[in-house]
């Protein structure tokens, strides 16, 4: 009895737009979205003046003749007291711990941002490698086709005694190494497909893309002038998350120094004693005296947070221009190749391939000429391939990284009590 067939899985057509979207659900994503509502409990954490404190308090009690007879309240032999305490913040101490912890949340919400591009840009290398693996497939297949039609035809010759058996085998071994190519070039584009779905975080590796090539003439573009580049490096995520960090590293280095200025608790109390019913109230104030300790080493490490907060920005703002001036040169380079490889090298490659299949059909040129064309069209095309993949991922990084936030990207409001 035989075993019943395997379905085959279904494979997924996928466009680089759909394959983009995936980013908000991918887990790494979710992870920085519960960073930015942490850091929203952070504000209203830091926005809440100080709790009162009510105490109760037993006093007077006399453990050699006990407490007497009637009631706790009114009638026991103890001191029975109440009070309510309360600290006066002073120094604008709130509002600074506030605004610290406002641009923190800033800085995370704009982290959530850069990491978000930073999932596209994953993505968009992953899809563009598995359309560079699919052309390889393609004409990995074109070339064995090739081969065992060559193949045969060395086959009818050998019969006619028009090449000899070594010429034929030869030819066979060319067939074989391009059938085993051609299988190693298959598993590279299953993995492609599987590195795919894994940088988007879907489950089924079963993937196939089919957005087409962008146009080399699109990698054609002058150099933003020196405002225009400011801007785009000023509209990076990345760089206003680390200008929220220095705001924030100035609000604590300012909540720091307002430590210098005491707190006073107010505080209150109502006493009564039953045997002579008598009730007393208390009024009451406490400070802290800072004669010897004036919070030096407070203000001194906010201080150098806030000074390592300035110099990450400018190092993130030089990494960012040279970044961005990098991209275009890559991206401009990469046009420019391409466009050579499309208009030129491919040409040539394939009419030269074509005679010399043609000629050797007719006997007309010996077995050398024809391995040779055929090895130098199939490197021709491989770089080819690579200089699509290059100008591929540099444009749509540029891109990615040119345009405006995706939709529900824009910075909220803070969350206030």
């Amino acid at each position: 009895m035989s075993a019943a067939p395997v379905p085959a899985t279904e494979t997924e057509a996928i466009t680089l737009d759909r394959a983009l979207a995936r980013a908000d659900q991918h887990p790494d994503l979710a992870m920085a979205r519960a960073d930015v509502e942490a850091a929203a409990g952070d504000i209203l954490t830091a926005d809440h003046a100080p709790l009162p404190v009510l105490s109760t308090s037993a006093a007077s009690i006399d453990l050699q003749n006990g407490l007497g007879n009637g009631s706790w309240l009114g009638s026991k032999l103890i001191d029975k007291g109440i009070s309510l305490d309360w600290t006066w913040e002073r120094g604008d101490k709130r509002r600074h711990r506030t605004e610290s912890a406002e641009q923190a949340w800033g800085a995370a919400h704009l982290d959530y941002l850069d990491r978000h591009l930073q999932r596209r840009l994953i993505i968009a290398a992953a899809y563009w490698d598995l359309v560079a693996a699919q052309d390889r497939e393609s004409d990995s297949r074109a070339m064995l086709e090739s081969a065992e039609q060559l193949a045969e035809v060395a086959r009818l010759r050998l019969e006619r005694g028009d090449i000899s058996e070594q010429e034929a085998g030869r030819i066979l071994i060319e067939t074989a190494r391009a059938r085993n190519d051609h299988a190693a070039i298959q598993a590279a584009r299953q993995l492609a497909a599987i590195a795919l779905a894994r940088a988007s975080g879907k489950q089924s590796p079963h993937l196939r893309s089919v957005s087409a090539w962008p146009d080399a003439e699109s990698g054609q573009v002058n150099i933003p002038t020196a405002q225009g580049l400011r801007e785009l490096i000023g509209e990076r995520a990345d760089v206003k998350a680390s200008q929220a960090r220095v705001r924030a590293a100035q609000a604590a280095l300012a909540l720091a120094r307002a430590l210098r200025v005491p707190d006073i608790t107010w505080g209150g109390g109502f006493n009564n004693y039953p045997p002579d019913q008598r009730a007393s109230v208390q009024v009451r104030a406490q400070m802290p005296l800072h004669f010897n300790y004036q919070f030096d080493g407070e203000a001194k490490r906010a201080a150098a947070q806030l000074q390592r907060a300035e110099e990450e920005t400018r190092l993130i703002m030089a990494n960012a221009e040279s970044e961005l001036l990098a991209l275009l040169m890559q991206r401009r380079d990469a046009a420019q190749r391409l466009t050579v490889f499309e208009r030129e090298i491919l040409p040539r490659s394939q009419s030269v391939l074509e005679r010399a299949e043609a000629a050797y059909t007719r006997g007309a040129t010996p077995l050398t000429e024809l391995l040779e064309a055929r090895r130098t069209h199939r490197s021709v095309r491989l770089e080819a391939a690579q200089a699509r993949l290059d100008h591929a991922k540099a444009d749509t990084e540029w891109a990615l990284r040119s345009r405006p936030a995706p939709p529900g990207g824009a910075l909220p409001p803070a969350p206030r009590r």
